[in-house]
């Protein structure tokens, strides 16, 4: 059996500040992540024009809204106007749930959608 020597004479103060600067580091690493994943999606034009989309149509969610935008090549008025179209919405929301289950292999659930 091999015994960390380091570890059996460290004072037990001296481990808590080491594991706490860990701990801390680990912290700062993520968010500094996360702050570069955010800044990378307000970076999108099509984040921010689904998000406009969204907040037009107050009942269609993200992934609809980029479909939409999609299929009418990014003109915002166009998807908003389209999206307020049952039928193309019914439409749209068959596609977001095929496309999902595409790339997961089973089907969307309604909260997802």
């Amino acid at each position: 059996m091999v015994f960390d020597t380091e570890c059996m004479l460290t004072d037990p103060v001296s481990m808590t500040e080491r594991y706490e600067r860990q701990r801390e580091e680990s912290r700062r690493q993520r968010h500094v992540h996360i702050d570069k994943r955010f800044d990378k999606l307000e970076e999108k034009e099509t984040v921010g024009a689904a998000c406009r989309v969204c907040e037009a149509a107050i009942h269609v969610s993200e992934r609809e809204a980029m479909t939409a935008l999609d299929e009418n090549g990014g003109d915002e008025a166009k998807a908003i106007e389209d999206l307020m179209d049952y039928e193309y919405l019914q439409r749209i929301r068959k596609k977001v749930c095929e496309g999902a289950k595409v790339e997961t292999g089973k089907p969307i659930s309604p909260k997802d959608r």
